[in-house]
């Protein structure tokens, strides 16, 4: 798989590729599949951790900076309002599964420093699924919520997973289309024109900011 810096400051903005996805969707994206209500939704950030942010790791994803500060933003906002923030840490199981097939284990890994913060829940996951053996759907129940929005990292491996896996329990799932990526720009574009087609509904920050 080739890895590509798709995100860059100098040539091609994630603002950009998002605006370029509502194009492409143009009818799903029109059609808004569901209605966003910010008073039964929760904001789930996937992953954001050292181990794809940080450019020393083997599996930093290039274009994971260029969304930090969307992520910190969103998260900023839905705290400020009293809205249900939640995290994933990915951890694996020493020679699990994740193990076998990438050759290598999370096993000790952090939140990049700038999107912690202590009123935030964290979620550790095994797997690219976020609801396989965590407790994210029982909290998710406790608060009432019926709506996820999702963030993060990697759009095609646990974004992906975790949506479909939300949708087919019975949740509404936005995907923030400035607020993701993955490792180039095909992989990310065509995993959310997939999910479009019948999963999520694809959204822009600036929709969600004009809920408030």
């Amino acid at each position: 798989m080739q890895k590509i810096t798709f995100y860059t400051k100098e040539s091609y903005s994630v603002k950009n590729n998002a605006l370029e996805l509502v194009e492409k969707l143009n009818f799903n994206y029109a059609q808004k599949k569901h209605v966003l209500n910010l008073k039964k939704a929760a904001l789930l950030t996937i992953d954001a951790q050292n181990y794809f942010f940080n450019a020393a790791s083997t599996a930093f994803i290039a274009s994971s900076p260029q969304i930090i500060t969307s992520i910190k933003q969103l998260q900023n906002f839905f705290l400020a309002n009293n809205i249900l923030c939640l995290q994933t840490k990915h951890i694996d199981d020493a020679n699990g599964k994740m193990q076998n097939w990438w050759g290598r284990s999370i096993l000790d890994d952090e939140i990049v420093s700038s999107l912690q913060n202590t009123g935030i829940t964290i979620i550790k996951k095994r797997s690219y699924d976020a609801f396989w053996q965590t407790s994210l759907k029982n909290i998710l129940k406790a608060h009432g919520i019926t709506q996820i929005i999702i963030v993060g990292v990697c759009t095609h491996l646990c974004c992906e997973t975790t949506a479909r896996a939300a949708f087919i329990q019975g949740f509404d799932v936005f995907i923030v289309l400035d607020a993701v990526c993955a490792h180039n720009k095909n992989i990310n574009n065509n995993s959310i024109i997939n999910l479009a087609h019948g999963f999520v509904a694809p959204i822009l920050l600036s929709d969600i900011y004009a809920k408030k």
